[in-house]
């Protein structure tokens, strides 16, 4: 197991990080704003952790996307689209057969704007644990 913290402060480099991430390690992201992001056929054998530096949820989303992955763990970050989606958009998705995803300490949310029907917020469809 790695257990390396590995600094971020760019999408590009969150990209890069994640494609030599090994279990285990956690990388942390200087506050900004992150865009979409998109984990997709990662499997790791123990949880790679992406989290804000400053503890404080500084980093931020439109939208995250897991997609046939395992053991990734969101924590502290916010995630926040004020975009127009619709009933079937969502702020976070898990899906493809993803397993062992964890979502923690992290705000997710769409406008506030009193229109329930924009965006959900937390979905995971064909994923399993």
């Amino acid at each position: 197991m790695a257990n390396r913290i590995i600094a971020v402060s760019s999408a590009a480099g969150l990209r890069d990080a994640l494609a030599n991430a090994e279990a285990g390690d956690v990388i942390e992201l200087a506050s900004g704003d992150y865009g979409s992001l998109a984990v997709r056929d990662l499997d790791f054998s123990d949880y790679v952790t992406i989290t804000s530096a400053d503890g404080n949820q500084g980093a931020r989303f439109g939208t995250v996307d897991i997609d046939n992955s395992s053991y990734v763990k969101i924590d502290g970050v916010h995630v926040e689209n004020t975009g127009t989606g619709s009933i079937t958009s969502a702020l976070v998705h898990v899906t493809g057969g993803s397993n062992h995803v964890e979502v923690s300490n992290s705000e997710i949310n769409a406008s506030v704007d009193g229109n329930y029907d924009d965006w959900r917020g937390i979905v995971a469809d064909e994923a399993n644990n």
